[in-house]
């Protein structure tokens, strides 16, 4: 009879036991899933509160130069190429967000009044500090027409 109550408990322990350990492991399996998922989504809301951002200035700008007939800026086009293949989502938002704003006073300007040294001295070498990473930023190439075209290399400083 001892060795069956003996057997018994040593049944009751292990299953506790095994019980905890599954429970822990699933609630964290489930934390897991569960942070994976709000990071994308952070993504998702950064990226569209940028086109958002960008979509109200273009259309205010917009909204000035209606009346004109001259050829006026009405978007800008950034193409950005980065040297490091490992740079974060959210960095490269974030980067392309603060360019496009440092352009953003030039819509609705016309192209003629555009001076496009001046567009170039604007982000060429420019250091960006981005969530404690520093980038540097190299002006390759610019078109200007109705679209303003900008090739802009990225490099993290390290």
């Amino acid at each position: 009879m001892a060795k069956l109550k003996k057997a018994a408990i040593k049944f009751a322990l292990t299953f506790t036991a095994g019980a905890i350990a599954g429970i822990l492991l699933g609630s964290a399996a489930i934390s897991t899933i569960a942070s994976l998922r709000l990071d994308s989504l952070y993504e998702k809301i950064a990226l569209l509160e940028k086109t958002i951002q960008e979509k109200n200035a273009k259309l205010e700008s917009l909204e000035k130069a209606i009346n004109s007939r001259n050829l006026v800026l009405t978007d800008i086009e950034l193409i950005l190429t980065f040297d490091q293949d490992k740079t974060d989502d959210m960095d490269k938002i974030a980067i392309e967000k603060t360019i496009k704003e440092k352009y953003l006073v030039f819509l609705g300007d016309e192209v003629r009044n555009i001076d496009a040294d001046v567009i170039t001295l604007i982000a060429d070498n420019r250091i960006l500090k981005i969530n404690n990473k520093e980038f540097i930023l190299n002006v390759e190439k610019l078109v200007l027409t109705e679209v303003l075209k900008l090739w802009i290399r990225v490099r993290e400083v390290i």
